[in-house]
């Protein structure tokens, strides 16, 4: 059976800084000075596995699906607006990944009401969602400041 996460809080919060993390088996094993502390992770069962990623592919497929609908009702519409979303997986790109860290290959929203609406649908799939507006005359921006930085309302 596997464990929770505030379980495994604790027990890192109790090692010290120096300790040295690793995996063995179903436990995770931390090496303090000489003395080897575990901690039994255990197992997810094959169905709960098999259901979550079959769910995960699932929504990605229907978030790229998403974003080819707003890229043909686009089609032919210029704008200067245009924003992106950015996560702690990257910026939405797409296709054929979900996601990248380069600017460049973003995806662009024509403006930021269309992006909340994406982050809105996709909610529960994106990890701390922000939408970006590229500053002007600038071909890139760091992305790690950008989560650092990025406040828990949309910057």
């Amino acid at each position: 059976m596997a464990s929770t996460r505030e379980k495994l809080i604790d027990w890192l919060g109790d090692l010290p800084d120096n300790a040295e993390i690793g995996i063995e088996d179903i436990y995770l094993m931390a090496m303090v000075g000489s003395r080897a502390q575990s901690f039994m992770v255990g197992d997810l069962s094959d169905e709960s596995i098999d259901n979550d990623l079959q769910t995960v592919i699932r929504r990605r497929g229907e978030m790229k699906e998403r974003m080819r609908e707003i890229n043909e009702a686009g089609a032919g519409i210029g704008t200067t607006e245009g924003v992106m979303v950015v996560t702690f997986e990257g910026y939405v790109r797409g296709v054929p990944e979900l996601f990248t860290n380069d600017v460049t290959e973003a995806f662009r929203f024509k403006d930021r009401k269309q992006a909340d609406d994406f982050i809105t649908e996709f909610a529960d799939e994106l990890l701390n969602p922000q939408v970006l507006r590229p500053p002007v005359g600038c071909g890139s921006f760091s992305l790690a400041v950008l989560i650092v930085t990025a406040s828990p309302e949309y910057s």
